[in-house]
């Protein structure tokens, strides 16, 4: 998906499904056995609808909400502990030690090594929905100074810093703001076809980025380097 053609100067990336794998629908709902890890429904027998509909839910309670992120963290699970009783016998401890497993990169070698081609060629930034408990988590599994350079988190625009999420056009806004940019000069790549859709209708181009292919990142590239190059 598109909006008219121009000259990029800028991409602006969605960390969860695109840079890092999303954090709370897999670590809640993945059926048993899905890459070899225990979601919190698989391992303690939790309805997959349930689980979903109330971290859905927490979710948007947490994504636009910063503050202590060790206090917040304790906070979203004694929720989901209170809510579902399988979790009485559950430490705190045990469900948050579960997180790092579902805090991945996605084809992380090839992910790299396209940000390194286009540090090269255009400004980059990130435009995420993200809670402050979970960014630093994924932070450490993918380096955005690979591309940004040391001034990388001035190029990064996150829900909960800035109290709002993409579901308000002012985060796209914001996001090209950051790169010195305007709308029209600027890619947006993101896995859900609703925030790709919200940053077209502001005149960017938009990528939906297809998360669970193998071969996601190599369409993605083939795609900017027609773009860009």
């Amino acid at each position: 998906m598109s909006s008219k053609a121009g000259k990029i100067k800028g991409v602006i990336f969605d960390i969860g499904g695109v840079l890092a794998r999303d954090v709370w629908e897999h670590m809640l709902c993945d059926p048993i056995g899905k890459k070899n890890q225990w979601s919190v429904s698989a391992k303690y027998g939790i309805p997959i609808p349930e689980l979903k509909e109330f971290g859905e839910r927490l979710w948007y309670d947490y994504d636009t909400k910063d503050g202590h992120a060790d206090k917040l963290e304790k906070e979203y699970w004694t929720r989901i502990k209170t809510r579902f009783s399988q979790l009485d016998h559950v430490s705190i401890s045990e469900l948050r030690a579960m997180t790092d497993d579902f805090i991945q990169p996605v084809n992380q070698t090839e992910m790299a090594e396209l940000l390194k081609w286009l540090g090269k060629r255009v400004a980059i930034g990130i435009c995420s929905n993200n809670t402050c408990f979970w960014y630093p988590l994924q932070k450490r599994k993918f380096d955005p100074e690979l591309a940004f350079g040391k001034e990388a988190d001035q190029q990064i625009v996150l829900s909960y810093r800035e109290g709002m999420n993409k579901g308000d056009k002012r985060m796209f806004k914001k996001a090209v703001q950051r790169l010195g940019l305007k709308e029209a000069e600027c890619v947006f790549v993101d896995d859900r076809f609703s925030n790709v859709s919200c940053a077209v209708e502001l005149g960017m181009t938009g990528i939906l980025f297809p998360t669970d292919e193998e071969s996601g990142v190599q369409y993605l590239r083939q795609l900017l380097v027609r773009m860009i190059a």
